[in-house]
């Protein structure tokens, strides 16, 4: 979101939310992985503006409004395959 390359570990949340060498660069959990990784971005300044460009293009689609709208519509699937009539009420 701050218009900068990332480089993180390939674990947990990180390994969620980046696509290793498009929205940023996931390394392995060690200092030589990260190491490896930050050395690689460092020399190479269109893989710094790819990763940039397509991470803010990326987290642009990241709103409250849709992780919300996602939300509400899972409960409304829910809603409507646990309780028979419930597509009627629920919209």
């Amino acid at each position: 979101a701050s218009g900068l390359p990332v480089v993180a570990v390939d674990a947990g949340g990180p390994a969620s939310l980046i696509v290793s060498g498009e929205t940023g660069l996931l390394a392995p959990a060690d200092a030589d992985g990260l190491a490896t990784a930050l050395l690689a971005l460092v020399s190479a300044p269109k893989l710094q503006e790819h990763l940039r460009r397509a991470a803010l293009a990326a987290v642009g689609e990241r709103t409250w409004e849709a992780a919300l709208g996602r939300l509400a519509s899972g409960y409304r699937r829910a809603v409507r395959e646990r309780v028979p009539g419930a597509a009627r009420r629920v919209a």
